[in-house]
């Protein structure tokens, strides 16, 4: 059934995310992947959420080079999968600066101390999952 769906549509009906995710949305601070990517982090992320049974058995580790180590990524260092990682991974990092960690800090009430790292780390899981779900496929 299209309620078990994650789709934008059921984003923007959330409870918690769908009224701050609309005003971003309708302001085009976000597109239809960021919905998805952001109701995604904001579900792992609470608890007592009813997604929490799907959500623990989708994978939260991925091969993609995003996920290398400082010593991993050495390895591959004046290739093009270096410099495309690096670039990819500042972008996982201006999209957490620029729209995520506000608003998932503004969703869940999160103020502590060293919760920014988490919340990236599921930047990254978000986006892999959503690639993996959704592969780019060239035109």
């Amino acid at each position: 059934p299209l309620d078990l769906a994650v789709t934008p549509m059921r984003v923007l009906q959330d409870p918690l995310v769908g009224p701050r995710c609309r005003a971003l949305f309708e302001d085009g601070g976000v597109d239809d992947r960021l919905l998805v990517m952001l109701f995604l982090m904001a579900e792992r992320l609470r608890p007592t959420s009813l997604w929490k049974p799907y959500l623990d058995v989708l994978p939260s580790t991925f091969g993609s080079s995003v996920w290398f180590d400082d010593e991993e990524l050495a390895e591959v260092e004046g290739t093009t999968l270096h410099r495309a990682t690096v670039m990819q991974k500042k972008s996982l990092q201006a999209l957490f600066n620029d729209k995520v960690k506000a608003l998932v800090e503004e969703l869940l009430h999160i103020d502590e101390a060293g919760r920014s790292v988490m919340i990236l780390l599921h930047v990254a899981i978000a986006t892999s999952l959503f690639l993996h779900i959704f592969p780019m496929r060239a035109v």
